[in-house]
């Protein structure tokens, strides 16, 4: 069954992988296509081209959860995505914040959605999940609105 949105899930270091395979799982179980871009995770095959799946999957989506711990700033690869998310693709993105870490500056534009580490449930995914329909719902909202703008013809009776 074809899932009805495409997610890509950015994190740095051993604690965002952890929530972001149960972010994954949570999705994946909704028939939501999310990826994770981690060689260890069930997305890669073996003997993939792990970079190439990665860009590949993140040209695919329609909008990303960048999982924010203390470890997410000294990803090099994980800020080359968000750079990519924001400059390149301009796609809807959450960032979801890990109650108590310091967001990066370049994410400090955005609102974001805490959630609590001992309490990441059922409950705390949903929260997250109606964030991710009302993004993307807001996104094409804005995009059908600059093109029914583009498609006006104006005439002038002078």
């Amino acid at each position: 069954m074809k899932s009805v949105v495409k997610i890509f899930i950015v994190y740095g270091g051993r604690e965002g992988e952890g929530y972001a395979q149960i972010i994954n799982d949570y999705f994946k179980k909704k028939n939501i296509g999310s990826f994770l871009a981690s060689r260890q995770s069930p997305d890669m095959h073996a003997g993939s081209d792990v970079p190439s799946r990665i860009d590949e999957n993140l040209l695919k989506s329609e909008i990303a959860i960048i999982i924010i711990t203390p470890e997410l700033r000294d990803s090099d690869e994980a800020m080359s995505e968000i750079h990519q998310i924001q400059h390149q693709l301009m796609i809807p993105y959450i960032p979801y914040r890990r109650r108590e870490s310091n967001i990066p500056p370049i994410l400090l534009d955005k609102q974001f959605v805490e959630f609590d580490p001992a309490e990441l449930n059922t409950n705390e995914l949903q929260q997250l999940e109606l964030e991710m329909w009302r993004s993307l719902d807001f996104a094409r909202i804005s995009i059908a609105s600059t093109q029914e703008t583009q498609n006006v013809e104006v005439s002038y009776i002078g």
